[in-house]
This record gives structure tokens, sequence and C-alpha cells, in this order.
């Protein structure tokens, strides 16, 4: 009887197991853009989970397995997520394997954890800025089976000059609208976008005059981002960015401004995509990051 811990990130896959039982039926909540509360159900055994979760802009809740009269919850801020999960496994009620006691922490040190700690141990923790993403495995009256859906979030760049001030929007569970205003150069970004169901709008820069825009279907993301940057006389010559393009994963895309200076280009892997921006600006857009999961 088997349980496996897997994380998958996004590019690759790290297995660590099996731990656990094969009796039961699947369950499945598939990869979310953010958890934001799990409960678990517990008595003797682990019993039942209620994840609370946001995939596209839009909040979930699931229940898995049976039910038990006591639980412990766990609510996360909207940047926060799971880094490391354990637990034990045992056979119990004849030759079925249960999961006895779970524990899941997260990157802001709080954590959740119960059950009874008797059985087999099993533990994973997540580095270089892993976070569990998702969770399936196996149920019936209890639950027989876990396993976790993993990635690994990193920013990349920035790319343009020094000038300006530092800004960062922060990861987003879907960007749903990008406007870019230009002149001779990008002066400014509006980005509007989803966290935790609740939309969000960030500008940048210089936010009004000429523009164009993109706008997002609830299944569509960035996949690349290329452009140019130069030092300009009347920016005090501090690079700043000419030129941006980004596509999607639908073929869609948007580009604004002029093929000037240094080029830059990052394409990411089937399955990443990008979740945010960062850089620098003042009354132009000097430097341009982004927050991806995974890239090349």
């Amino acid at each position: 009887m088997v349980l496996a811990i897997i994380v998958v990130i996004l590019a690759g896959v790290l297995q660590q197991g099996p731990w656990g039982g094969n009796g039961g039926k699947t369950w499945n909540m598939r990869q979310a853009d953010h958890i934001s509360n799990v409960k678990i159900h517990y008595n003797d055994a682990v019993f039942a989970f209620d994840f609370t979760f946001t995939v596209d802009g839009k909040k979930k809740t699931i229940h898995v397995g049976g039910d038990a009269p006591q639980y412990k919850e766990i609510t996360l801020e909207e940047d926060e997520y799971f880094t490391f999960i354990s637990g034990y496994f045992k056979t119990m009620w004849t030759t079925d394997v249960f999961i006895t006691q779970l524990t899941l922490e997260t990157n802001k040190g709080n954590s959740v954890s119960a059950g009874n700690s008797i059985g087999s141990h099993f533990s994973l923790n997540l580095e270089d800025e892993g976070k569990i993403l998702g969770f399936f495995g196996r149920e019936g009256s209890t639950i027989d089976a876990i396993e976790a859906i993993g990635g690994r979030m990193v920013k990349v760049g920035p790319w343009g000059g020094n000038g300006g001030n530092v800004w960062d929007m922060g990861q987003a569970d879907h960007i749903t609208k990008l406007r870019i205003y230009y002149g001779d150069n990008i002066v400014g970004l509006e980005i509007t976008y989803i966290l935790n169901g609740n939309s969000h709008t960030y500008k940048r820069g210089t936010t009004t005059g000429a523009s164009k825009e993109i706008i997002l279907e609830e299944d569509e993301y960035f996949t690349s981002i290329s452009g140019y940057f130069h030092a300009l006389s009347n920016y005090q010559r501090h690079a700043i960015v000419m030129l941006l393009t980004l596509d999607t994963n639908k073929g869609a895309s948007i580009s604004v401004g002029n093929k000037t200076g240094s080029s830059f280009a990052l394409t990411l892997e089937e399955g990443s995509r990008i979740l945010g921006f960062f850089g620098r600006a003042g009354t132009a857009i000097d430097a341009i990051g982004i927050h991806c999961s995974l890239p090349n």
C-alpha cells in the first residue's frame, strides 16, 4: 500500500517516497495559484481535508475524505505558501494503511499539525524558493494517501539602467491586463491582476499619453519577455527601457517602443509563466524584470 509525496518543479520532477496506502479512490485539487486555507479533520488518523485556494482569479473550496468532529486549520496570507510537509502513516483496522498525522509549514514560519505521531515517518522540505502549489492522493472514510504538487518561483532581471526608484508588484495569481505607455521609449506600465480573488491595478512611471494594451483570458498568461534598453541624454545618460514585447501561451502579444540599444530576451519553458514584474522607474521605466515559475 503506497503513498507518494511528489514535488513537480515544472520543468523537472523531484520524487520523495513512496509513503502511505492505496485504498480508497483518487482525489486531486490540482495546481493552485494560491492556497489560502487548509483544514485537517482528524481523530486517531487524518480523516479529511478542506482546501481553499485560488485558480485564475476564482476562489474554490474542496472537501476530500470522510469527516471527524475535530479539526485544525491554517489561513495563509497573500504572500505566504507551504514549503514543508511531514507526517506519519500506519497500518490500522486490519490491513489498511492510513495517514495518521500531517504537518504543513509555511515560508513565514507558521504551521498546522494534526493527528497522532505513530507509525512510519516521512518529510519533505522545499528549498530555493520552492512552494507547494497543490495536493492529490487517495481517500475513503479517511485519508489513505496525500501527494504534493510544488514549484519554484524565481526573479529574473532586471534589464535596463539604475536610474529612478525600485518598484516591485510581487507575484499575482493571474495578470488580466497590461497597458504600456510610450513615447520615444517606454515611459509607464499599468498592470491589472488578480490576487486571492481580488482585482488590483499597479502603476509605475508616467501613465498618461500614448499607450497600447493587451487583455488576457482566464487561462492565458505571459510566457516570454524581450526588448531593448539604451542610455539617453535627456535621462542623464541613464539606460532606460526603449522597447518591450510580451508573448502569451495563446500566441497573442504586445510590442511597444523603438529597437534602439542593447537587446534582452527570455522565453520560459512549457508550463512556466510570468507572475509579476519589478524594476526601476521615475518618469520612465528605467528597468524591468519578472517574477516567474522556473524559466529556462
